[in-house]
């Protein structure tokens, strides 16, 4: 969520610690420099030949602190053309993938687990309670339940009231944003 790019360089000499070659710092360096260049541009000029279409989409901010480092800020907003159908399937997906007929997803799980919908979409959880509050009281709420108690967030799916249907029919629809 926020980062420096030294904490960035750092985070892909950890990942690329497993490769069959180990990568120079100067190749960590300039893989940093080309992630950052692609999402986010400092100014705009005259010179477009460091411009990338994925700049326009503002998902990284940039902050100076205190002592001068430039850090990094992922903004955490719905992203825009999200709709109800694309996260329920998601949804369906990411909760199956736990297990067979009816499973139970932990709401903190389904917000920041490995390639959950949270993840994956960007929400923070004010954003993926929408969502799932949707999916329940609308296509899916026969498959789906939202389990909101005191002691115990999850989310139910009997994968077997799920409409197959659902998943292939395409239908025109507007995008839901949280």
């Amino acid at each position: 969520m926020r980062f420096d790019r030294q904490r960035l360089v750092a985070a892909l000499a950890q990942r690329a610690e497993g490769s069959a070659r180990p990568l120079a710092a100067s190749t960590l360096e300039q893989h940093a420099a080309i992630f950052l260049q692609s999402y986010y541009q400092a100014e705009r000029s005259g010179d477009d030949t460091s411009w990338c279409p994925l700049q326009d989409l503002a998902l990284l901010r940039a902050a100076k602190e205190e002592d001068g480092r430039i850090v990094f800020n992922t903004d955490l907003r719905a992203p825009i053309g999200l709709s109800l159908r694309v996260f329920a399937i998601a949804l369906v997906e990411f909760v199956a993938s736990s297990g067979q007929g009816s499973s139970s997803v932990d709401f903190h799980h389904l917000l920041k687990g490995v390639n959950s919908p949270g993840v994956v979409f960007r929400l923070d959880e004010h954003q993926l309670r929408a969502f799932v509050e949707n999916v329940t009281q609308g296509p899916l709420r026969d498959a789906v339940r939202f389990v909101d108690t005191s002691d115990t967030q999850s989310v139910v799916l009997h994968r077997d009231r799920v409409d197959p249907y659902y998943i292939l029919d395409a239908h025109e629809e507007t995008p839901i944003h949280a």
